[in-house]
């Protein structure tokens, strides 16, 4: 053989080694970047690779339900439109108009369902909401004019207090649920800095702002708001969640005078301050040492002038208070769907005589009252009959529902606290029907005179899009997020706050 063609092997084969030696390399590199490349074994792998495959799986799953849950609306509507068309007198040509026009819509929806969403679409009108993780604005649609509820919360708050895979699972439900109790989302999308979450407007404001303006209800009115309240919480929990931090601004009212829940653990899922736990720790040292010793809540309780102050106070509205929260979440013992039974009966309590029946003049009095229920929980008196404000039934109720977890009413489900005497009268299966002592009178689509906006820093108004919206780290914690509802109208989002 000749040199020239041994050299030329030789230049094959060290070419061959050289080709595998930069496999072996690249797959180094990838395993290190948590890519493709020979099997590692689970308990190998590094943290980073097992946090990006859980956020690739739940991101799949997401978008597979998504998927068979718009094939599956899809047919319903199909099935309802040729139910519809049955009970018409048209003709072919007419029926067939009729069809071409829903797969028109059909297709208009697809469309819109892979059109990128971003804030630019939503113009601002007025910020109605604050939270701790971010803000609320009243916004329209440009493209199809709608008026929703934007939630804009911070991506980096949300990772800080290992929330992500919360606020994942809870818009997974949001986007299913078809309660009319519950508040309904409509859009959901994001950017470098934040997540959003487009809602319906809800336009009477809420009950926290009611008891503001009209200090306390009288029994009948609070029954009514009690009995919606409750279907609200049913239909959560139904859903497999618990709301944990139940408060009067937690329930708006509707433009047809009828409660929705919102906030249920999605925008601000509730955490216990740790302050708030060093406290809870330092009074049950107390208790045992003067366990015989009773307090007396009238020392320690806010006139309720002096409440509705503090309910004006910022600091109070943004950073939140302990007033609604059950002990054994302060105590961070195990709880169950109970939790929000006792929220419910702190609620109800408000209701009635204008004021929490916890709240003290700082948060540790408050957390005190709280923990030693049983001495601090009292019926008011009236100032001028000197006759407790409470009525027998409605107080006979919320002592058992400020109560211990085993003693608790709705411990063994909530029909519990339906059938409770407070309650008789009510039609629990046709309650939507009924009609609501108050109906919020808007002179427009636009008027936001039911929501409390004193305490907002008009600095902070602005939906200015984020100067870099590439793709990070931080993007694909919340990968699979987008959502849009689909619209019978135009092929957008249904028109449910439309008046009737």
């Amino acid at each position: 053989m000749s040199k020239n063609g041994i050299s030329g092997r030789r230049k094959r084969i060290d070419k061959k080694k050289i080709d595998k030696k930069q496999q072996k390399t690249n797959v180094k590199k990838k395993e290190q970047e948590g890519g493709g490349g020979k099997f590692v074994p689970l308990g190998e792998m590094s943290k980073e690779t097992l946090q990006r495959a859980e956020i690739y799986k739940e991101f799949i799953r997401n978008k597979s339900i998504e998927y068979f849950y718009y094939l599956y609306s899809r047919e319903k509507r199909m099935e309802g439109l040729k139910q519809n068309l049955k009970k018409v007198k048209i003709s072919k040509n007419e029926r067939s108009k009729a069809i071409k026009e829903h797969f028109k819509k059909e297709s208009n929806f697809l469309r819109r369902r892979r059109t990128k969403m971003t804030v630019k679409q939503f113009s601002i009108l007025a910020k109605i909401g604050q939270g701790g993780y971010g803000d609320v604005f009243l916004c329209r649609k440009s493209d199809t004019n709608e008026l929703v509820a934007l939630k804009r919360m911070k991506k980096a708050l949300i990772e800080k207090t290992n929330k992500v895979e919360h606020i994942m699972s809870e818009r997974q439900v949001l986007a299913e649920h078809s309660s009319p109790w519950l508040v309904q989302l409509l859009y959901s999308f994001q950017d470098s800095k934040y997540i959003y979450l487009a809602m319906e407007f809800v336009r009477g404001g809420d009950l926290k702002a009611l008891l503001m303006n009209i200090d306390y209800l009288d029994e009948n009115t609070t029954k009514f708001y009690a009995a919606e309240m409750l279907l609200a919480i049913q239909d959560l929990h139904e859903l497999g969640y618990i709301h944990r931090d139940l408060k009067p601004e937690n329930f708006l009212i509707n433009h047809d005078g009828h409660v929705k829940l919102t906030d249920f653990g999605l925008s601000k899922k509730f955490i216990v301050k740790k302050e708030w736990r060093d406290t809870v720790k330092r009074i049950n040292k107390k208790k045992q040492k003067k366990k015989n010793s009773k307090k007396n809540i009238s020392n320690n309780t806010l006139s309720k002038r002096q409440l509705q102050q503090k309910r004006r106070n910022k600091f109070f509205t943004v950073v939140g208070s302990p007033e609604y929260i059950s002990p054994e979440i302060l105590e961070k013992k195990g709880y169950t769907k109970t939790v929000d039974f006792w929220s419910f009966g702190c609620i109800l309590y408000e209701m009635l005589t204008g004021f929490p029946p916890f709240s003290g003049s700082s948060i540790e009095e408050t957390l005190e009252n709280v923990i030693d229920f049983k001495s601090s929980l009292e019926n008011p008196l009236d100032d001028e009959t000197d006759e407790e404000i409470i009525q027998p039934q409605a107080w006979n109720l919320i002592r058992k529902l400020i109560n211990k977890p085993n003693k608790r009413l709705g411990k063994n489900g909530i029909q519990e606290i339906k059938n409770h005497p407070f309650f008789e009268g009510i039609e629990w299966n046709n309650f939507q029907n009924s009609t609501p002592p108050f109906v919020p009178k808007v002179e427009s689509d636009l008027d936001i005179s039911y929501f409390d906006t004193s305490y907002f820093d008009e600095n902070e108004i602005d939906l200015e899009e984020p100067e870099s919206l590439n793709l990070s780290e931080r993007n694909n914690q919340f990968a699979g997020f987008t959502f849009k509802k689909y619209n019978l109208k135009q092929g957008g989002t249904q028109d449910i706050y439309q008046k009737k």
